[in-house]
């Protein structure tokens, strides 16, 4: 009886490693600019989104595309534009 053997793979898994600002204060009217580091822990290709949230609403999204094992830091700029007074704001990263 003929007979092969398969490997099984864990699926693509993509995990945010790390998540900064690359300065912390910024002027009205200029950028913000994240830098998110992405990384697949899985066996597997992966596509996805990476989204950047202010204050719980989505300023700005990249499509990402990462190979098993491949660790890769995106630059993420996000207008100030979106708020006209100072203060603080909430930045958050995801992938979906």
């Amino acid at each position: 009886m003929p007979c092969i053997t398969v490997n099984i793979i864990e699926p693509g898994e993509l995990e945010i490693t790390n998540l900064t600002a690359t300065q912390n204060e910024y002027e009205i009217g200029k950028n913000v600019v994240v830098k998110v580091t992405v990384k697949n822990t899985g066996g597997t290709l992966v596509t996805k989104t990476l989204s950047i949230y202010v204050n719980g609403t989505v300023a700005t999204a990249q499509q990402i595309y990462l190979a098993p094992g491949q660790e890769k830091t995106y630059d993420m700029p996000i207008p100030t534009t979106f708020t006209s007074k100072a203060g603080s704001i909430q930045i958050c990263a995801d992938i979906k």
